[in-house]
């Protein structure tokens, strides 16, 4: 799913099914707070399957009623403010597809309408067909484009021309992921779709305004069914930026996800939507629109995981872009085959490093520091927002050491100091950075140099110390960075204290 800027879905209170009824969708009342607990039919209490399975689905509720309150108007572009969670429409369907079998029978056709296409019949999902409406098709042999046009088709009106435009870009992309990249077709929904008379399987695209809810678009597939569907907004015309751009970034990004479903629809929710960003550059790296995330992703926010949710699962792009930058693009086929075989996201990133001799602790101590210098780590880091270290200090002559600093990181996340030399320091002297802190804690520095030149130096921590020495020359030396990642991938490690400190000596 992409969103209309990450701001889209924030600050909307909760609804009632009221304001679903107002948009035309209909839907049973939610399990809100203080309603009774769901129960079977003979008012016994549900398995825990079957419970978990009535969350699922009151979220998905929640969800459409967020995006389609007429009272609150969605927004667009990344707020300053530290958002908080906010639901993602494409990962919540999956789920909602994978525990359908664990609903009660009672709730199962409420789930469905969720799930159903624009065109069926009692569709009750985010995009719905007015009644009446003439649906026109587009098609290929392996994409068709559904749309409305006329007086009946009300706001979701589209035209034949947007139609085959969007048919060709997203042909375009099945070509680039599927035959260039090597990834898994969609898997097929048989004829589900198809023009009268014809058989063999074609992916489903459905155009409808869903903009002004604050999507780009998203991907799911009906209850019972093996085979993805798409829904585009119909012409974003009143979106940020070239309609056309929009179109072939959201057109990469909800493919890749009707491949991912191919691959594991349980796969965790952050692995989704990260490299399905990524697969954004991938396809059309002269946009450039995931850009707009970098605000809110451990280039610019170290301290939150790696693995966090919304809005971060879209800013941790630039996670995948360093490990197709130092392995090539293949890297992340192998992680998505490992998950294919039920690997968990963390272990399938670690697997496919390791057949490339490094692992995810290593990997992720060098991506945490090199974040410090993006235009030194990344080929279009130079147009990337600034890195911010956590402190600075300056040290000279005068100012020879600094205090003990204390920080708190949690799991794949880090902290970063910065040095500055001040004065006239010559060859003579050196920096040492010391740290102190537990066995998942690695370091490691970034030096760079006057003349533009970059080094790397790892830094060994045995037995919850550890540290590194470097020239600190001032005509030679710009700055030094030190990072400390905590290279945890559990949620327990969250409160790991670790202690960090920068003392000048002569050589």
């Amino acid at each position: 799913m992409r969103l209309l800027g990450i701001s889209a879905l924030q600050g909307a209170p909760r609804r009632t099914a009221l304001s679903l009824a107002i948009a035309g969708i209909v839907l049973a009342p939610l399990q809100g707070a203080g309603a009774a607990p769901a129960t079977g039919p003979d008012d016994s209490p549900l398995d825990p399957a079957a419970e978990a399975a009535v969350e699922v689905l009151d979220e998905v509720v929640e969800t459409i009623e967020e995006a389609t309150d007429t009272a609150s108007p969605q927004t667009f572009g990344p707020q300053a403010d530290e958002p908080g969670e906010a639901p993602d429409l494409t990962t919540q369907l999956a789920s909602l597809t994978e525990v359908y079998d664990d609903l009660p029978v009672a709730e199962r056709s409420r789930a469905a309408r969720l799930l159903a296409r624009p065109t069926d019949s009692g569709s009750g999902g985010l995009l719905v067909y007015p009644s009446g409406a003439t649906v026109k098709q587009d098609c290929n042999t392996r994409i068709c484009v559904h749309w409305v046009e006329g007086n009946k088709a009300g706001k979701h009106k589209s035209t034949a021309a947007w139609a085959r435009t969007v048919r060709n870009q997203v042909d375009s992309v099945w070509q680039t992921e599927v035959t260039s990249m090597g990834y898994k077709s969609p898997q097929s929904d048989g004829n589900k779709g198809n023009p009268s008379g014809t058989t063999g399987y074609r992916l489903d695209v459905y155009l409808g305004e869903i903009s002004n809810n604050g999507y780009y678009g998203y991907a799911t597939q009906e209850a019972g069914a093996s085979g993805p569907y798409l829904v585009l907004d119909n012409d974003y015309s009143n979106v940020p930026g070239p309609s056309l751009n929009s179109l072939k970034v959201t057109a990469a990004h909800e493919f890749f996800h009707a491949v991912q479903f191919g691959y594991n629809l349980r796969a965790d929710a952050w692995l989704m939507e990260t490299t399905a960003t990524w697969m954004e550059e991938r396809v059309h790296d002269d946009i450039n629109d995931n850009r707009q995330y970098l605000a809110y992703s451990a280039l610019r926010r170290p301290g939150v995981p790696l693995d966090k949710g919304f809005p971060y699962f879209y800013g941790n792009w630039i996670f995948f872009e360093h490990l197709s930058q130092t392995h090539g693009d293949v890297i992340v086929r192998d992680i998505w085959q490992r998950v294919g075989n039920g690997k968990k996201a963390t272990t399938a990133i670690n697997k496919a490093l390791k057949k490339r001799g490094t692992n995810l602790k290593k990997t992720f101590t060098r991506f945490a520091a090199d974040n410090a210098a993006p235009g030194m780590a990344y080929s279009e880091g130079s147009a990337y927002p600034k890195a911010k270290p956590a402190k600075k200090a300056k040290l000279g002559k005068k100012k020879r050491t600094t205090a003990w600093q204390t920080s708190t990181v949690k799991h794949l996340s880090s902290t970063t100091v910065r040095y500055v030399p001040q004065g006239d320091l010559g060859k003579k002297w050196k920096l040492r950075v010391q740290v102190k802190g537990p066995q998942r804690v690695r370091g490691m520095m970034l030096v760079k140099r006057a003349g533009g030149k970059w080094a790397r130096k790892q830094v060994v921590i045995k037995k919850g110390t550890g540290g590194k020495a470097v020239a600190f020359n001032t005509n030679k030396v710009k700055w030094v960075s030190f990072t400390v990642a905590n290279t945890s991938v559990k949620a327990k490690h969250n409160k790991t204290k670790v202690q960090v400190r920068g003392v000048l000596k002569k050589k």
